[in-house]
């Protein structure tokens, strides 16, 4: 890759992201992370400031700060005779160094050094395990605290106890559905009291979580100057906001359907990290092409309106489950991920493009059209900022395009020795594009590594090769990606659906076709069809009708489903667990209802 000289007197140009579109930081994350990130949101309502994991480094002549490994933390427990007694031999703490191990640590790796990576999030108390110095949550836990609320208008978040997902509030279903057994005598704002309810019973392994935790102290709370807002929970105004929606009530619904105690809380916790991955997933996807159409057009087009009987974005996911063996259903479902790859390269254009306008504009008073682009916020803000680069608004057209104009000359006099490669020469050159958007294109094909940072956002979201994911293929490659079901992912999904939409503590009478439907309804998940635009030959329907069969038999392999005939009525699906309400499930019907799409206003 080329590399761009960009001179300190330019030095707006560098950088990739833009807050006001999406407030992530593109990269590898590890999502396993993100659950414990958001139990801190939740019960400080604040940014995660630093813990007490990271310990001395005795070693080290400079006393630097390393993470604890589980050896330590085994002998810390076994110190701690009030609350974690019987571990008193050399070999009983090598025995529960092995449990926390292979039961609720993830490690970095094997050995006498393990470190800690995380803490599985088998309880809210895991909100005091800080993470480890190299490990970065790209804001997920702030941006998904921020979709989960229903106030997206402020600039921090203002809760009503009352809501389900408000900050600080013992309501959250966040804590009521992980947060068994804690209590605290003081004020709500104070977590250093928090502590463990030995009365109530818990999971074995989630009790062994909350002995963990007990030995640190809470993460403490960002400090910023007086009167500044960084470290608060700041709103969220979604160019997707039917995803958004979607999203908040998948996570209503199966927080309020099910609990720790119906579900094994291993398998609750790691349901939710596919519910997780899955709405990053399709939200992020559908953020990509809202931003890229308004970016491109100035409209701003919300995701919840049907144009031409199309829904606005339709993703077009085609998941492929027939393993390979059909080549044409896993040929559709690498079209399917190349279309949405392109979608993220457009939407790196995008957001620095953006970026840029807002900084040529800001400042410039003498454009009525811009007197509110100060205050304005969220969309509002962008379809402000989208005004400089429509050429139907002239006079801010052309206003932009004097300063890259600029900007331009003298980043091509800063070249060394004043040379353009010939990659770079052609973009310079290129009478199609606008100085501006010459200066964008420069910078985005020129910065190190902007595409695969994208992708190795989406991979990490979408859960490459993991059965909680939506993604498959090759690993170092993004050329053979594909998108199918994990078999974690289809079983959360199957225990989702059932659960009847205006009480989801009932369950609903569900079919394999009502099924394959709601994928394509919440998520843009095709199975039985292609999508449209995508291939809509003989073959690719034929495939298509492959893949659905292919699904029956991986549902049948997991026990979910048991019809032997073709009569509809005897393809409904059977979760594996059942909600707080199963003796109140409905009356078996013998006619086929229809399914209403719940997500609609």
């Amino acid at each position: 890759m080329t590399e761009l000289n960009i001179p300190n007197e330019l030095k707006r140009l560098r950088g990739l992201s833009f807050p006001p579109a999406i407030r992530l930081d593109y990269n590898n994350v590890a999502l396993e992370d993100v659950l414990p990130g958001l139990f801190y949101v939740t019960r400080l309502g604040r940014r995660r400031g630093k813990g007490d994991w990271d310990i001395k480094d005795e070693s080290d002549p400079k006393h630097k700060y390393r993470s604890r490994t589980a050896g330590e933390v085994a002998q810390e427990l076994a110190d701690n005779k009030t609350r974690f007694a019987g571990f008193d031999e050399d070999k009983d703490i090598r025995i529960l160094e092995e449990w926390l191990k292979t039961s609720i640590f993830r490690l970095k790796d094997r050995g006498a050094s393990d470190k800690v990576l995380g803490i599985r999030p088998l309880h809210f108390m895991t909100y005091r395990v800080d993470l480890p110095k190299w490990n970065n949550l790209r804001n997920i836990p702030e941006l998904i605290a921020a979709i989960l609320h229903r106030d997206s208008s402020g600039e921090s978040l203002v809760s009503n106890p009352d809501e389900p997902f408000a900050l600080q509030s013992r309501k959250n279903l966040l804590w009521t559905r992980f947060g068994r057994g804690i209590i605290n005598d003081s004020q709500l704002g104070n977590a250093e009291k928090d502590k463990y309810d030995d009365q109530v019973e818990l999971d074995i392994e989630a009790l062994l979580s909350v002995r963990v935790c007990e030995l640190l102290k809470p993460p403490k709370e960002v400090t910023v100057k007086v009167g500044a807002k960084g470290a608060l929970i700041p709103g969220f105004d979604p160019l997707a906001p039917r995803q958004a929606r979607i999203f908040r009530q998948d996570f209503s619904a199966f927080l309020r359907g099910y609990s720790s105690e119906s579900i094994p809380v291993r398998v609750f916790g790691d349901c939710v990290l596919c519910l997780m991955s899955l709405n990053l997933t399709t939200y992020f996807l559908c953020h990509a092409a809202a931003m890229n159409h308004l970016y491109e057009t100035g409209e701003w087009l919300d995701d919840s309106r049907i144009n031409e009987g199309k829904r606005q974005w339709e993703l077009g996911i085609y998941a492929d489950l027939t393993g390979g063996k059909n080549r044409k259903s896993r040929e559709l479902a690498k079209l399917s991920y190349a279309r949405h790859s392109e979608w993220m390269a457009k939407q790196l254009r995008s957001m620095i493009g953006f970026r840029l306008l807002d900084y040529y504009l800001r400042n410039r008073q003498d454009l009525p059209e811009l007197k509110n682009l100060r205050n304005a916020k969220g969309v509002e803000q962008l379809k402000l900022l989208a005004l400089g680069h429509q050429q139907s608004n002239h006079r801010i057209y052309e206003a932009v395009q004097g300063v890259a104009s600029t900007d331009l000359s003298f980043l091509e006099d800063k070249q060394p020795d004043n040379m353009w490669t010939e990659d770079l020469l052609t973009i310079v050159a290129d009478p199609s594009l606008s100085p501006f958007d010459r200066l964008v294109e420069l910078l985005a094909s020129t910065q190190r590594n902007p595409r695969e940072q994208f992708q190795k956002f989406f991979i990490s979201v979408s859960r490459r090769n993991l059965d909680s994911g939506l993604l498959a293929g090759k690993s170092g490659s993004t050329e053979d990606n594909y998108y199918t079901l994990g078999t974690q992912l289809l079983e959360t999904l199957v225990q989702l659906l059932v659960l009847d939409p205006n009480r989801p503590t009932n369950l609903r009478n569900l079919d394999i076709y009502d099924f394959v439907e709601q994928l394509k309804i919440k998520y843009g998940i095709w199975i039985d069809k292609p999508p449209p635009g995508l291939d809509n030959s003989f073959e690719a329907n034929s495939a298509a009708q492959a893949n659905l069969e292919a699904l029956k038999e991986k549902l049948r392999q997991l026990g979910f489903f048991t019809a032997v005939t073709d009569a509809r009525r005897m393809q409904r699906l059977k979760p594996r667990y059942s909600p707080a309400g199963a003796d109140k499930v409905m009356e078996e019907q013998t006619h086929h209802e229809p399914m209403v799409d719940s997500t609609r206003r």
